[in-house]
């Protein structure tokens, strides 16, 4: 079983679910929010590219991440993991007022190439992107 590192920070909080689902809070929109966040990617980057990965992004008490940033941090990591767990899946988690900027981090999740399955909610639906993200589960062994 691979496990991720305990990162103390004031600005992201890490819900750990079964079966790799992570569940990360952001409550600052910062770079330091990102730069905490990677540190769990690059992690789970190492585990078996067979490892089925589960992410919520919940950015609704945050607000806005510095998505150039967190383009540029993403791009790194993928050059630096080629054989990362693929696909991954995930579902970002924002205020109801921030449909221009998932459209946004849609164009830039696209722009980088992979194969993970993303999608987007918006309020207080935190049940809802677990349900969706329990689709994608292991198969057994």
């Amino acid at each position: 079983m691979y496990d991720l590192p305990a990162v103390p920070s004031k600005n992201v909080t890490l819900v750990r679910h079964p079966q790799h689902l992570y569940e990360f809070i952001f409550h600052h929109a910062s770079r330091e929010s990102l730069d905490d966040w990677y540190l769990y990617v690059e992690a789970i980057y190492q585990f078996p590219s067979e490892t089925v990965v589960r992410m919520l992004i919940d950015t609704r008490q945050s607000g806005d991440l510095p998505l150039q940033y967190a383009y540029q941090k993403a791009r790194q990591a993928l050059a630096r993991h080629p054989r990362r767990p693929t696909p991954m899946y995930y579902v970002f988690l924002t205020r109801p007022d921030r449909p221009a900027v998932l459209r946004l981090l849609d164009t830039f999740i696209r722009l980088l190439g992979t194969k993970d399955k993303v999608h987007y909610l918006y309020g207080d639906r935190r049940e809802e992107a677990l349900a969706v993200l329990g689709q994608y589960l292991p198969l057994p062994h």
